[in-house]
């Protein structure tokens, strides 16, 4: 089993910590808009009345959904992406590993493998019990790339399936489903060998 070289980031982005981060700010969103958790409530909305306020409120938590779903999403696919990595710098041998080496140029920037085309779909074909989860993964990334992109055409689905909350639990619901398949960087000891090695068919 060969060295994994890659340098990975100890401090990465974990999904709970964006949940929290989502929770907490989304809670102060609504005390700045109630007049009695904001005691600067009249000086702050001077001249508007409560549909305005109300309006800008949701308009403010509608753009914080978005912004956390972003990078909710972005912490789903390092998760995935990790695991490719790692699959390939230490020439692992089950199927989704060898469908990964068959593809992997050690010399080709990670963010240059198609997480959709490859990585997922590679995922589907061997773990065809989550094809429909996978599924509903890739239209979640369709969403995230339309945000990333500016939102500047027309969305063709529908947005209020991708509300925050949902991704989120479409987050959960992936991490309890590939738990035991995915690789991880705190599976690589200090001598970057593999100190787990999962039996996957």
């Amino acid at each position: 089993m060969s060295r994994v070289k890659f340098s990975f980031e100890k401090d990465y982005l974990k999904y709970e910590l964006v949940q929290k981060y989502y929770t907490t700010t989304n809670l102060s969103l609504e005390r700045h808009y109630s007049k009695r958790g904001n005691p600067e409530y009249l000086v702050d909305f001077f001249g508007k009345n409560e549909d305005i306020v109300n309006k800008e409120k949701v308009e403010h938590q509608k753009e914080l959904s978005r912004e956390a779903t972003f990078v909710l999403l972005a912490s789903i696919e390092a998760m995935f992406r990790e695991d490719f990595i790692i699959r390939c710098q230490a020439n692992l041998t089950d199927s989704i590993s060898s469908r990964f080496l068959a593809e992997y140029n050690p010399v080709k920037k990670i963010y240059h493998y198609k997480f959709k085309e490859l990585i997922l779909n590679t995922w589907k074909e061997n773990k065809p019990e989550y094809a429909s989860l996978l599924d509903q993964l890739s239209q979640a990334f369709d969403y995230r790339n339309w945000i990333g992109h500016g939102r500047y055409w027309q969305f063709k689905d529908n947005e209020s399936k991708f509300t925050f909350e949902k991704v989120f639990c479409l987050a959960q619901m992936i991490n309890v489903a590939f738990v035991s398949s995915l690789y991880k960087s705190e599976m690589i000891n200090s001598k970057n060998k593999l100190i787990k090695k999962y039996d996957i068919q």
